[in-house]
């Protein structure tokens, strides 16, 4: 037995895609409905996957997934933490605590801004994750559906062909929050397994496009994973979806900042919710709200002229802080000041990226209350990237 975590060798991957289809029985094969998070394999740096082994295979696994999220102009590093799992015969040794613990001191040296992941609240919360990233959740059916205008585009099925790609390419790089991209992620996320996606076309040009999995069980519910482009091309998109595919509900999620499609999707939808987009664990603080610089300064134009001040922002688990000074923009300093705001690092990220405004988690005296129209933060990663 191995008793500490490394990295994979190259000659284990047949060993490592093995225990994920184990841990991930729906998502069989592994790295075929997840290739995105299996292109390291490709690579000479395994890096991206820390193992435990024992007995000749890998028994347990945490995979670092670096990603660049786009926020506007600014680009935020981010650590993806995917396959988490361990065979059953070897659970409660301790062998997560042990990857989770050593992927942490690696993201630490590496200098990433903030992790993120999807999983169990309570399991990833013993080690900083919170649940973050306000999204809207929206549930459309046939016939909240049905009276909505549209106009006639031509629909194809996208088919893995280099134009069409390229065309979703310049759609999606419109977005304010994304993912950035590779050609060849382009290509490795939009031939996922049981992943669909439907292109509107307008004059032979891809003008709208989504992409959807039908529920395995039961074909007519469907849950779209991506979309984009001219708002009636993505209405008729919709429309298509129930007339011509028989779907009987659909689920879409949208980032909380305004998009376009957000009024369409509040018009058109049964009902909705506001979730979190996944969970998120604050890696560093200064570096992380420098780049949400501009994006702050933005919300604080709407208040006019305020009176200067600074808040100090103090992460009580490492004592980690940064300040914020407020006046008609907001710059971010290392230089601590008189007002401090102290928090764990599970309530920083409610504070940055929690559902609501800040006053409504915690109680708030009065000269933090300006961070009500800071917070929380726009941050989005769409449904077909994440890891």
């Amino acid at each position: 037995m191995e008793e500490e975590p490394r990295f994979l060798k190259r000659n284990e991957w047949k060993s490592l895609v093995k225990l994920l289809n184990h841990a991930f029985p729906n998502d069989i094969p592994f790295d075929k409905t997840w290739p995105h998070t299996t292109l390291i394999k490709c690579k000479d740096d395994l890096k991206g996957h820390l193992v435990i082994k024992d007995k000749g295979r890998v028994v347990s696994h945490v995979g670092i997934f670096p990603l660049k999220a786009v926020i506007g102009d600014s680009v935020i590093d981010i650590a993806g933490i995917g396959g988490v799992s361990t065979y059953k015969s070897y659970r409660g040794r301790g062998f997560m605590k042990m990857l989770l613990n050593r992927s942490i001191e690696i993201m630490k040296k590496e200098k990433y801004d903030i992790s993120w992941l999807g999983g169990d609240r309570r399991r990833y919360g013993n080690f900083g994750w919170e649940n973050g990233g306000a999204v809207y959740k929206f549930f459309i059916t046939e016939r909240s559906i049905k009276d909505i205008c549209t106009e006639e585009f031509e629909v194809k099925e996208y088919n893995g062909g280099k134009e069409y790609l390229n065309q979703i390419k310049v759609i999606h790089e419109k977005e304010y929050l994304r993912i950035r991209r590779t050609n060849e992620m382009y290509k490795i996320l939009f031939s996922r397994m049981y992943k669909e996606t439907y292109l509107a076309y307008k004059d032979g040009k891809v003008i709208s496009y989504i992409t959807i999995q039908k529920n395995k069980e039961n074909p007519a519910l469907a849950t779209a994973y991506e979309y984009g482009g001219d708002i009636s091309g993505f209405k008729y998109l919709l429309k298509y979806l129930f007339t011509n595919l028989k779907i009987e509900r659909l689920d879409i999620s949208s980032p909380f900042n305004y998009t376009e499609y957000k009024d369409l999707l509040f018009k058109c939808s049964s009902s909705w919710n506001i979730n979190c987009s996944g969970m998120i664990k604050i890696i560093n603080l200064k570096s992380l709200l420098k780049k949400f610089e501009n994006q702050m300064s933005m919300k604080i134009k709407d208040l006019g002229v305020i009176n200067k001040r600074k808040i100090t922002l103090v992460i009580s688990d490492n004592n980690e802080f940064a300040t914020l000074q407020i006046g008609n923009s907001i710059k971010v300093t290392d230089k601590e000041s008189n007002n401090k705001l102290v928090l764990n690092e599970r309530d920083m990220v409610k504070l940055l990226f929690g559902l609501s405004k800040p006053s409504n988690e915690f109680n708030l005296s009065k000269e933090f209350l300006v961070l009500d129209v800071v917070f929380p933060l726009d941050f989005y990663i769409w449904p077909l990237e994440v890891i």
